[in-house]
């Protein structure tokens, strides 16, 4: 009996753990945002966030003011922590003038672009921006012609690399409506912005509206009530095809009955938040976006490059799509030596900063980026310094196929890089110097990296012993007076001295009998160490780019552990030496 009531214990338990493991799938798509933020009693809305995923806006009815909705910000104080809430400045915060939703934050939430019709602007609702600083938040300014117009232009988003804005121009607008409305575009020109474009038709069919452009720069959300839906404002999806946009398609996984018309979704791409009503308030939830419709992840490259003295330099900033052989990415460091990429998933970049005087070293690097799983950021500080004879420069841009000393294509706009840079050192030569870091071995080919092959010849000497009158082998016994005898012997590793014969008298001399043969063993050792044939591949390279052979030298050195070099060693798989 007793075991019947453990079965059906075991069975309940059972049950009741999977019915809760269900309940925290279901809770996988759909999760609220922490208790400091959704807090009883107090409802939200219109949540919009960085690209980082770390800086957020939202409005709230939990104010003091009187004239309604305010706009509230909060920050990430850890991975799943948001700092609570608090008010924006009244200089933006004014729900009276602004219309309510229409804001948005740069990449990592230092801008906050925001609709308004307050004073100072082209007339109607205008796009202004506000920068912060910690917890505060500068004066708001107008960003003027030919951004606004006359008509009736919000809602602002700006792609994660800030070179376009998005934003809607409507016939009609008031605190929380618009009609009427076309989706535009501009590109940056400055601190201001280029005359705007609008989107195709296959977009702008009547009242389109809230763009939020995300962090892939090629997939665009917004609103309208003119494809259908599920009614009023639906939210939908289009993304960038060449010089067009795709056919927009409902993101039926977020639309309601009602309006839908603020959503936000952050570089990571995995969940869209979203404001929804709860058990009784609005909320805001982060909700699973299905595969058919994540952005591509993205790498942010953000940082300063200057002097070797630390001081802010000019320099050029490159990325090329090194398959397409398509320049993607061309810019200028600004004047505080700053600057900013966003490389996408789907294929292999060559990105460089090189300093726009002559003679001075550059930063690369190749990021294969066909299979990544989620967006990054990388932060750089780069040094340039001038190079002189004596100088020793790392090469990271340089790539070899797989258990090959062949260059691979990755390495194309490295080699370009580095062929000006000798051409430009017209009175020094080059030594080429590639490190195998990792070097094994083995006397069997075990490994496929195994490639080359090392053969030692082994010496050893027979020992000696005394003659008797006859030698005894393995296989048989032999007289001194045989025939054959000299021949064995030298197959054994044993000369017979023909001196030590009499034949007259027909006997061997005991002590001259014979001298010992050296006898070789062939060693063969299976190795990693392409490092000579990988400097001989570039060297070639320049050759063939004109660069006179004596100019160029090539060495390969193999390492086994790279923890043992000294400090003054290099430690990258290949570095140029400029020498006299």
């Amino acid at each position: 009996m007793r075991t019947a009531h453990k079965t059906i214990l075991s069975l309940a338990i059972f049950f009741l753990l999977l019915i809760d493991a269900q309940g925290l799938l279901a809770q996988s798509k759909m999760r609220k945002l922490p208790r400091n933020l959704n807090q009883y009693g107090i409802n939200l809305f219109a949540p919009a966030v960085s690209g980082d995923g770390n800086v957020m806006v939202f409005l709230s009815d939990y104010t003091d003011s009187e004239e309604g909705l305010t706009m509230n910000f909060t920050y990430k104080l850890s991975m799943a922590r948001w700092k609570d809430a608090q008010e924006l400045t009244r200089l933006i915060n004014r729900p009276t003038l602004n219309f309510l939703g229409g804001y948005n934050l740069d990449y990592e939430g230092n801008t906050l672009y925001f609709t308004s019709r307050k004073s100072g602007g082209m007339g109607g609702f205008d796009i202004w921006y506000s920068e912060r600083s910690g917890d505060n938040w500068s004066a708001p300014l107008n960003y003027g012609a030919p951004l606004n117009s006359a008509k009736q232009d919000g809602c602002p988003s700006v792609s994660s690399d800030g070179k376009f804005m998005y934003f809607m121009r409507c016939d009609k607008m008031d605190n929380k409506n618009a009609e009427g409305c076309r989706i535009m575009y501009a590109a940056r020109k400055g601190k201001t912005w280029k005359e705007p474009q609008e989107l195709p038709a296959n977009i702008n069919t009547g009242n389109s509206q809230s763009p939020r452009i995300l962090a892939d720069g090629e997939s665009l959300i917004f609103a309208s009530n003119q494809f259908g839906g599920k009614g009023g404002l639906d939210l939908l999806i289009t993304k960038k095809e060449g010089d067009g946009w795709s056919e927009p398609e409902l993101l039926e996984f977020l639309n309601t009955e009602k309006n839908d018309r603020f959503v936000s979704i952050p570089s990571k791409g995995r969940y869209a938040i979203i404001s929804r009503k709860g058990d009784r308030f609005y909320e805001l939830i982060e909700v699973l976006i299905p595969n058919e419709f994540k952005p591509k992840s993205v790498v942010q490259l953000k940082g300063t490059v200057g002097n070797q003295y630390g001081e802010p330099m000019p320099a050029t900033v490159k990325a090329y799509n090194i398959p397409d052989r398509e320049r993607i990415w061309y810019g200028s460091s600004e004047d505080d030596g700053s600057f900013l990429t966003m490389l996408k998933e789907g294929t292999a970049y060559d990105f460089s900063i090189e300093a726009k005087e002559p003679g001075y070293s550059y930063y690369s690097e190749v990021l294969d980026l066909r299979s990544m799983k989620s967006s990054t950021r990388k932060a750089l500080d780069i040094k340039l310094r001038p190079l002189q004879i004596g100088d020793t420069l790392e090469v990271h841009g340089v790539m070899f196929e797989p258990h090959s000393e062949q260059i691979s294509d990755l390495s194309t706009y490295e080699l370009r890089r580095l062929t000006r840079l000798i051409q430009s050192f017209s009175a020094a030569s080059f030594e080429i110097v590639s490190y195998q870091l990792d070097y094994r071995e083995d006397s069997v080919q075990s490994d496929p990296d195994f490639t080359e092959l090392r053969v030692d010849t082994l010496y050893s000497e027979t020992e000696s012993f005394e003659m008797e009158d006859s030698i005894s082998t393995e296989s048989t016994t032999l007289n001194f007076s045989d025939s054959t005898a000299e021949e064995t012997l030298v197959s054994d590793g044993l000369e017979v001295d023909q001196t030590s014969y009499d034949s007259h008298s027909g006997e061997w001399d005991q002590d001259s009998l014979y001298r010992e043969v050296p006898s070789y063993v062939l060693n063969y050792t299976y190795h990693n160490d392409r490092s000579l044939k990988e400097a001989e591949a570039i060297k070639a390279y320049f050759l063939e780019k004109g660069i006179s052979e004596d100019r160029i030298k090539a060495e390969g050195i193999a390492r086994e552990r790279a923890e043992d070099w000294e400090e003054d060693e290099a430690t990258s798989m290949l570095i140029l030496r400029i020498i006299p």
